[in-house]
């Protein structure tokens, strides 16, 4: 009995973690913040962080680099990271000029110059695979103040300002069918009128809102996130110390959510 017994420590010493053979994952990246609003000009939405999901198969013994992208404070968005895969920060919204390219595109700001409306600025394009375009911001026929176009989001493109002057609306969230939260929304282009919208809520990947004509404030993205989930009869990985994470246990599964910072896991 003894020796059986001795045997059996050493063996389960040997072995090594059970990895699971798939994992689902979801990147999104920092949102982009809204544009400010001048000279008679709404400012753009900001564009929704990229939003991926997929699976991978974790190889034992390999750290695997994950970040999560802040949200934008007076610009683009930054990149989440995560298992050889990049979610793009957002584009920023315009502020009396064009908005920003990434994950998703930034709106831009409404397109009168001074009082003399021009043609709509073309729209900021988005990532394939990770989001949508911003709106276009339309000069005022009676060349008044205008209003900015709406940042894109994963679940649609944002929306252009019409000759009237009229707000861009925001591209739509995505679901991530997993956790069933919605995601990577896109910032609302700023109003003909002053005043401001509201932030990108933490860890979304939400563009910030474009502020009204006359205020110079802009409205930040909200941070990105990273998730991975997998069966509970395997072992979790060894996270990094960088990272801020918990996991959580339900349904036969552990969902592992990162909120900031970057470090790796590996199983």
């Amino acid at each position: 009995m003894r020796l059986l017994s001795s045997f059996g420590t050493r063996a389960s010493q040997r072995r090594g973690p059970r990895i699971p053979p798939f994992v689902e994952y979801l990147l999104v990246g920092g949102g982009a913040s809204g544009g400010a609003g001048c000279c008679n000009v709404g400012g753009g939405g900001g564009g929704a962080g990229g939003m991926l999901n997929g699976t991978m198969s974790p190889v034992a013994s390999t750290s695997y680099t994950v970040t999560v992208g802040g949200g934008g404070n007076m610009g683009q968005g930054s990149d989440s990271e995560g298992f050889g895969n990049t979610a793009l920060g957002g584009g920023y919204g315009g502020s009396y000029n064009p908005g920003g390219s990434g994950g998703s595109g930034g709106g831009n700001a409404g397109a009168s110059k001074s009082g003399t409306p021009t043609a709509a600025w073309s729209q900021n394009t988005g990532t394939s695979g990770q989001g949508n375009r911003g709106g276009a911001g339309v000069g005022n026929v009676g060349g008044g103040a205008c209003a900015g176009g709406g940042g894109g989001g994963r679940g649609g493109v944002g929306g252009n300002t019409s000759s009237s002057g009229s707000t861009g609306g925001r591209g739509a969230a995505a679901t991530w069918s997993i956790d069933n939260q919605q995601y990577a929304r896109g910032g609302l282009g700023g109003a003909n009128g002053a005043g401001g919208g509201v932030a990108g809520p933490a860890n979304t990947g939400n563009g910030g809102d474009g502020y009204g004509h006359g205020a110079t404030a802009r409205m930040a993205g909200g941070s990105g996130i990273v998730k991975i989930r997998f069966a509970d009869t395997f072992d979790p990985p060894t996270i990094d110390p960088g990272l801020t994470a918990s996991t959580a246990q339900s349904g036969g599964y552990y969902t592992i959510t990162f909120t900031a910072g970057t470090g790796t896991v590996t199983w």
